[in-house]
């Protein structure tokens, strides 16, 4: 029997359908099948349970916003779902810093102090060099597009990959939850045509010709993929 996997879409873009439909082609492996939930419909806590693995998405908001109702709902599934379940989860950008602060790690603004909007090399540590294989190890380009990232891990956490400016870039917790800060999910016509716009008049003149050099880069993904889909298949890394 297939796996059934379910995204948390946290996102609020004007039309986010697109972007729905890139992540699951991308991250589908084996033919399983994806739910894509809105963690503020009524039913949410009553759909929520029961996949074989869960992707949190990125999102705007911030995942210290305890005013915020997503962001609230989201932190109490991560708690919710540690002790009703060994499903894997995985977060990305916002879902990373939601699984980082769930856990007991620190989310804060960027060192810089700046929104990170482009395209970052990871480096693997020796832990990611132990979880990949050598000839599985390719040079990674990732789409950033964050104004935090964690600063702190939780206690029982493992940093796989870092970045220039951004030392937690990839990293795993009780080797089930995968948080991931940038966006292996995206393109770079997604980068450009829908981060970029999004947030263009937050930047000033020379950071947004900066980000606009960067979306033209090429990405490479291929490796933060396939350790998306080995944590979810395995359940455990």
């Amino acid at each position: 029997m297939s796996k059934k996997y379910a995204v948390l879409w946290c996102a609020n873009y004007s039309n986010s359908a697109p972007l729905k439909t890139q992540m699951i082609n991308i991250l589908t492996a084996n033919g399983e099948s994806w739910h894509l939930l809105d963690p503020m419909a009524p039913n949410f806590e009553e759909q929520a349970y029961g996949y074989d693995g869960y992707v949190i998405s990125g999102s705007a908001h911030s995942v210290t916003d305890t005013d915020s109702p997503l962001v609230n709902k989201v932190l109490r599934f991560l708690c919710e779902i540690r002790e009703r379940s060994h499903a894997p989860v995985v977060g990305i950008c916002f879902g990373a810093q939601a699984i980082a602060h769930a856990y007991g790690g620190q989310v804060k603004a960027n060192r810089s102090g700046l929104l990170r909007l482009g395209v970052e090399s990871l480096t693997w540590t020796q832990e990611g060099k132990r979880l990949i294989a050598p000839q599985e190890r390719l040079e990674v380009a990732i789409a950033q597009s964050h104004f935090e990232s964690v600063h702190v891990l939780p206690g029982d956490a493992q940093v796989l990959a870092g970045s220039a400016t951004t030392e937690n870039e990839i990293f795993l917790v009780a080797h089930r939850y995968l948080g991931i800060q940038g966006h292996p999910e995206i393109d770079n016509n997604t980068l450009s045509d829908v981060f970029l716009a999004f947030h263009r008049t937050e930047m000033d003149e020379k950071s947004l010709q900066a980000a606009k050099a960067e979306a033209e880069r090429p990405l490479q993904v291929a490796t933060v993929i396939g350790l998306i889909q080995r944590i979810l298949e395995e359940g455990a890394l």
